[in-house]
């Protein structure tokens, strides 16, 4: 629970001023806790992150998709090929996406040596 705690203490701080409302508390908080945040936010140097996104055509509906700000608009990434990214990793990229919240990509799996 103190990790939690910790947590939630330093959202609040990260938005305190004179001008913080129990809005900008609430965003603070549920970023820390979900990961999500707001997309004017995110890196936009070519890094992989995990974007949510509004579908096109789908009023309402929206989706998870890993994606990185590449020429000027958010892409969906596709498997590790093609041009070259921010990272140094070469992506193909899948189409374009407006998305509302970000979130940083968990660390890959440990490998297993099965």
């Amino acid at each position: 629970m103190t990790d939690l705690r910790e947590t939630i203490l330093t959202a609040m701080d990260s938005v305190h001023d004179m001008d913080t409302t129990h809005g900008d508390y609430a965003d603070a908080i549920i970023a820390a806790l979900t990961g999500w945040q707001d997309i004017s936010t995110a890196p936009k140097d070519g890094l992989p992150v995990l974007l949510w996104a509004e579908c096109d055509g789908w009023p309402g509906k929206s989706s998870r998709v890993v994606g990185a700000f590449h020429s000027g608009a958010w892409r969906i990434c596709g498997p590790v090929m093609g041009e070259p990214s921010g990272d140094g990793k070469e992506r193909q990229w899948l189409g374009e996406v407006v998305p509302k919240k970000w979130s940083p990509l968990p660390p890959p799996p440990e490998a297993s040596h099965d």
